[in-house]
């Protein structure tokens, strides 16, 4: 009987990311990025933000690879078995790093739909163009911390110890999405004005799933670390700071 990720991958054999568009007001962006399941189903999923002090092509880099995170999400409806990234050149150990987060950031996908990682023709990534944009953050006279808060008990304990050190060190909260339990935690730890970034998942994933199509967990830590390094450096912020539970280190199943 052929499996459910067979008959999708043959209906499906590639995806591909053709870059993202801003909108701007002022420092408010709406970032929409573009990519397409084939042969046909568009996705647009979207990042809202302040950019700060930052300009479009100061943007770029953190933009692009927030674009290659979101790939993971939708890739995974279908398991195409090629990626193409459109208009631009990734280096070997670009394309390494990136199958590498595909490989091994979808673990508990991979096992909850019994497929194999380990097969080499799982995936393979395509590019052509320029090279991608780079910043070069290191020389920024950045200083000061951007705490990351969702509402649940590891960022909220962030935020109590944090309290207790350096007290004449700048910092600022990061929440995305935001929701009761996080607003207060950042309040009740001092930081009344937090940060708020509003990220959107397009719809035609969440009607593919009911269909039928693959679904489970992503490395969502990734994207936290690409869209963290983005507003820190729009704030001119130095460190990011992110808490997580030592059991979350410890594996379900190998």
């Amino acid at each position: 009987m052929t499996s459910t990720f067979t008959k999708l991958r043959a209906r499906h054999p590639a995806l591909r990311y053709q870059g993202y568009s801003i909108v701007r007001a002022g420092n408010d962006v709406v970032v929409t990025f573009n990519i397409t399941l084939e042969p046909s189903i568009e996705f647009r999923p979207t990042l809202s933000f302040s950019a700060g002090g930052l300009s479009d092509s100061e943007l770029a880099p953190y933009l692009f690879n927030l674009g290659m995170v979101e790939l993971i999400s939708y890739w995974k409806a279908a398991c195409p078995k090629k990626v193409i990234i459109e208009g631009c050149k990734l280096s070997d150990y670009q394309l390494a790093w990136w199958r590498d987060l595909f490989i091994h950031g979808l673990g508990e996908f991979y096992f909850t739909n019994d497929i194999n990682p380990s097969d080499p023709e799982l995936l393979t990534i395509e590019s052509a163009g320029a090279p991608p944009p780079h910043r070069n953050i290191s020389t920024n006279p950045a200083s000061g911390e951007l705490i990351l808060a969702a509402g649940g008990k590891d960022s909220s304990l962030a935020l109590e110890m944090l309290k207790g050190f350096a007290p004449n060190t700048r910092r600022e909260v990061l929440i995305l999405n935001s929701t009761r339990s996080a607003s207060e935690s950042a309040q009740r730890a001092g930081y009344n004005a937090p940060i708020v970034v509003r990220r959107t998942i397009d719809k035609n994933l969440i009607s593919l799933n009911t269909q039928g199509y693959l679904n489970g967990h992503t490395p969502f830590s990734a994207y936290l670390a690409f869209l963290g390094t983005m507003i820190a450096d729009s704030r001119g912020l130095s460190s990011v700071v992110v808490a997580n539970e030592r059991s979350a280190s410890e594996e379900n199943a190998i």
